[in-house]
This record gives structure tokens, C-alpha cells and sequence, in this order.
């Protein structure tokens, strides 16, 4: 397993080398609230597949996610049940904000 301790609470998981499974994915949609809030709208895989993520449902886009890494929307961070993804201003700030408060 390629993972790295950065700290007591914090795990570094490379799915490329490690991809997520079932049970973890369907753990991360509990915490966000849909497949759709994890998938990477921009991946290459999406486009050279002729798939829009509008179109596709909850089952669809999951299988997609598990089928390839680079459709899990990527960095993520999960830390105390809460869930920061990707890497948009937005997100990098909401992220830097709530560990900042801790």
C-alpha cells in the first residue's frame, strides 16, 4: 500500500497506486452527499468516453469513479467526518480555514 503518516492525523493516500474501494467511496458519499460531489467534471477519461456528468446518475457515477482513479475528484481531504475536495480557491479556503480553527 503506497501511504504515507504526514502526522497522527493525517494519511496521504495515493489511489493512483492504491485505488479507493467500494466501501470508502460509498463513505466519502455519505459525508458530501452524492458520487456527483466526487467526480472530476474535467478528467480526460470523461471526454475521450463521450460522457457528460450531467447526464450520468448516482450508480453510473460511481461505477465510473471505481473504474478509473482520475475521475475521483482529487486532492481530498477528510478530517473529522468533514470533506474538502479538490483544489479550487474556494475549496483550498475552506480547508485552510476550518484546520486554522482547530
Amino acid at each position: 500500500m503506497d501511504q504515507w503518516n504526514i502526522s497522527s492525523d493525517i494519511e496521504l493516500i495515493n489511489v493512483k497506486k492504491t485505488p479507493i474501494n467500494p466501501s470508502e467511496l460509498d463513505d466519502l458519499r455519505t459525508l458530501v452527499g452524492s458520487y456527483k460531489d466526487l467526480l472530476n467534471k474535467r478528467s480526460q477519461v470523461l471526454k475521450k468516453r463521450g460522457l457528460k456528468a450531467a447526464t450520468l446518475n448516482e450508480d453510473q457515477t460511481k461505477e465510473l469513479i471505481l473504474d478509473h482513479y482520475s475521475l475521483l475528484i482529487r486532492p481530498l481531504l477528510v478530517y473529522e467526518n468533514r470533506v474538502f475536495a479538490g483544489n479550487s480557491p474556494h475549496s483550498v479556503s475552506q480547508a485552510r480555514d476550518f484546520l486554522n480553527e482547530k
